[in-house]
């Protein structure tokens, strides 16, 4: 959480997080965040990637957008159901899709969601600085990508993060 404060801090100064990119295989970052997590949630994670997706990236940061998405789906999703997290390339673009069911989240909640210290008022009784998505979409910007969500009664929420398969370097 401090972390995420100075981070929160830089940004607002102007000032960029500091990334170290390298190659970054993130099928199997995927895999390894979802093994840590699923020690403190339980089996609720469900990964559907069908293909080794290899980009240039900072590992350390992707890592910390996919805890964030998938224990916010866990927080904020219905108890006791699936959390699908699904990585697929699409010709020259990487979709990452962090799904969970519950209630929706509304328009005018969703407008406001990747704002530094803004939460929504269904997010008032769980700990938090609102921080987290504001983080995971300077990150994701940074990685020349998007995140955006989808909400809907009876579908579910997903978080859709989509990256440009970037060009690896070799050495």
């Amino acid at each position: 959480m401090i972390q995420n404060l100075l981070d929160a801090s830089r940004l607002r100064a102007g000032q960029s997080l500091k990334f170290e990119f390298e190659e970054c295989s993130l099928d199997s970052l995927l895999l390894e965040v979802v093994e840590d997590l699923s020690f403190a949630y339980g089996d609720r994670f469900v990964v559907v990637s069908n293909a080794a997706i290899k980009s240039n990236c900072s590992r350390k940061q992707m890592q910390r957008v996919i805890e964030n998405l998938a224990i916010n789906a866990v927080k904020y999703g219905a108890a006791n159901t699936p959390i699908t997290l699904t990585l697929e390339q699409i010709g020259t673009q990487i979709s990452l899709i962090i799904h969970n069911e519950g209630n929706p989240i509304s328009s005018d909640a969703q407008s406001i969601l990747f704002q530094q210290f803004r939460r929504t008022t269904s997010a008032e009784d769980q700990t938090g600085w609102g921080l987290g998505l504001f983080l995971a979409k300077s990150i994701i910007e940074a990685h020349q990508g998007t995140i955006e969500v989808e909400s809907a009664e009876y579908k579910g929420t997903s978080f859709i993060v989509k990256l440009p398969k970037l060009a690896i370097q070799k050495s």
